[in-house]
């Protein structure tokens, strides 16, 4: 009985992790390119892991506004590719865990997004993958046109104390900002299936029913009247 108790309460132990174990970073004040002419090759965040089983990262993606600082004048670029390491390990190729080129024009982002509160939603999945809750991760977009910029929080504040911003420049080198300056993302870990907290909520009642209905030998006493 007593290892019925266990596994109920890490049961719900696990559940509870799940449900509470995910970044929201949903603060913004500005926006700052993916790439530029200058020298930019990508931008990108670091992370703490809050739980082993990861279901997504989610980022805030717009088409730069014309007016901007860095002005873009080519093409529309449907595409941002986007890399994942473990630990800060952006110019070392054993640290890579996941790399794709995304199409992003299926999103349907409007190219007149000029406010934070336009462009959409980039959303990778990362479901397949096995992290390590408690250790530093990093994710960054990278992009060869101005094309595409990202939300971010700038404003002096520290609204994600776990992690920070870094750019990567086009000699791969990159810079870790130090100045209290995050990404808009999520990251989303795997919730646990209902079921499993079912299960554990029956268990946690196992013992008090044993104490009601003590068991003599194979069979079920009832108390008495």
């Amino acid at each position: 009985m007593r290892n019925f108790i266990i596994l109920a309460v890490s049961l719900f132990l696990c559940a509870s992790s799940a449900s509470a174990a995910s970044i929201v970073q949903d603060y913004s004040t500005g926006r700052w390119n993916i790439a530029n002419n200058i020298g930019l090759k990508g931008i990108g965040q670091t992370f703490i892991a809050p739980a082993d089983f990861l279901s997504s990262i989610t980022v805030h993606i717009s088409p730069y506004p014309i007016d901007s600082t860095y002005p873009y004048t080519g093409p529309d670029d449907p595409t941002i590719s986007f890399t994942l390491f473990s630990g800060l390990g952006l110019t070392d190729p054993n640290t890579k865990l996941f790399e794709e080129t995304i199409d992003v024009s299926s999103l349907d982002i409007p190219k007149s997004a000029t406010n934070l509160t336009g462009g959409g939603y980039l959303s990778i999945d990362i479901s397949s993958l096995n992290f390590s809750q408690g250790l530093l991760y990093s994710f960054a977009l990278l992009n060869d046109t101005a094309y595409w910029s990202t939300n971010v929080a700038n404003d002096g504040n520290d609204y994600y104390t776990d992690g920070a911003l870094f750019s990567i420049l086009y000699d791969n080198s990159y810079s870790l900002n130090t100045q209290n300056i995050d990404l808009e993302f999520t990251v989303s870990a795997v919730p646990l299936p209902p079921s499993l907290l079912l299960f554990g909520s029956a268990l946690l009642f196992l013992p008090a029913l044993r104490k009601k209905f003590p068991l003599s030998g194979n069979a079920l006493r009832l108390p008495s009247h």
